[in-house]
């Protein structure tokens, strides 16, 4: 081989060198931006997670807010008909005992009329 095809095949070699290296920097380059949308995408989905997990305790929180608040209208609702109920008893209560004085009274009234005719 002659000095012009060893300095002809040098070149080649040296372009081939060259791009063997610049194909290995880009599959480099490519292999850490895969890496980094990797990572990127795992932080996505994380963060997606935390965010659907606190949606799920506010939603829980809210829910069990709305209970205790129809459970304390439901306790306030049932003690304001237990006080009708008991005021209706009372009453009941007092016109029975007025009934009872007017009938004891009535009673006594006709006894007393009974004895004084005798």
């Amino acid at each position: 081989m002659s000095d012009s095809g060893i300095e002809t095949y040098l070149e080649v070699f040296n372009v081939s060198v060259e791009e063997i290296k610049k194909i290995k920097k880009a599959e480099k380059e490519n292999l850490e931006k895969i890496e980094k949308a990797e990572k990127k995408a795992e932080k996505m989905i994380e963060e997606a997670k935390k965010e659907s997990q606190q949606e799920r305790e506010d939603a829980l929180f809210s829910l069990k807010k709305e209970l205790e608040e129809e459970k304390k209208e439901a306790k306030e609702e049932a003690e304001k008909k237990a006080e009708e109920i008991r005021e209706e008893g009372e009453n009941e209560v007092e016109k029975i005992r007025r009934s009872t004085k007017e009938d004891i009274s009535k009673a006594v009234d006709h006894v007393i009329r009974r004895i004084m005719e005798v």
